[in-house]
């Protein structure tokens, strides 16, 4: 994935994804993970919107609706590391904008990485809160 975002990306896609790195950089800035996180998960439709793959765009989406309800039932206090999250939803929209296909799937490769170990420190931080 992104290879084809970055070939095919319009600038309505791109205008769409530059909202949702605003509203993440919001969220940060203000210290809220659920404005960081609706972001983040609306970043990554719109990314695979931009794909015009059908395939692709249904894959995406019901991934990020299911982790937007395992978020609803977590109880999140903190924003672990989201400063560099979005730095690398950055680098993903640059290399689609760029149109550089090799960039954009390299930082979407970095970025899944980076999630994982996010993901494992956000269910440490919460394991004990129910």
């Amino acid at each position: 994935m992104t290879r084809a975002e970055a070939e095919r990306a319009r600038e309505e896609d791109l205008g769409l994804m530059r909202q949702e790195l605003e509203r993440m950089q919001r969220g940060v800035q203000q210290h809220d993970i659920r404005q960081y996180l609706a972001g983040d998960m609306e970043f990554h439709r719109r990314v695979a919107q931009a794909s015009q793959n059908a395939i692709i765009w249904q894959f995406v989406s019901n991934l990020t609706d299911l982790l937007e309800e395992v978020l609803q039932e977590a109880k999140f206090d903190e924003m672990p590391a989201q400063a560099e999250g979005g730095a690398s939803h950055q680098d993903i929209y640059l290399a689609i904008a760029d149109g550089d296909s090799q960039t954009a799937a390299r930082a979407m490769r970095q970025h899944i990485k980076f999630t994982t170990e996010v993901w494992q420190t956000m269910v440490s931080l919460t394991a004990g809160k129910e």
